[in-house]
């Protein structure tokens, strides 16, 4: 992805680079820590006479769309030209 970008993008990725990754490693070290411990496979893990793991993981990513982006991604909808 940063050899597509133009000479600026990517100076400005190389300038930005120390902010960024000081910002999200804490987050990736939680992560992995997570998924290390086997506490991040919880959220998929299924109590016997629910749905499918493909039902279940479908529906959470419903409602994670639905939460995170079902505000903006209508507004945005909104504003496209009608064919």
């Amino acid at each position: 992805m940063y050899a597509n970008c133009s000479a600026t993008a990517q100076r400005g990725a190389l300038d930005w680079l120390p902010k960024f990754k000081a910002a999200t490693l804490p987050v990736f070290h939680e992560l992995y820590s997570r998924v290390k411990s086997g506490e991040e496979c919880v959220e998929f893990s299924i109590p016997q006479g629910q749905p499918t793991i493909k039902k279940y993981s479908t529906l959470n990513l419903k409602n994670w769309v639905n939460l995170r982006c079902g505000g903006p991604e209508a507004a945005v909808r909104k504003l496209r030209p009608v064919k």
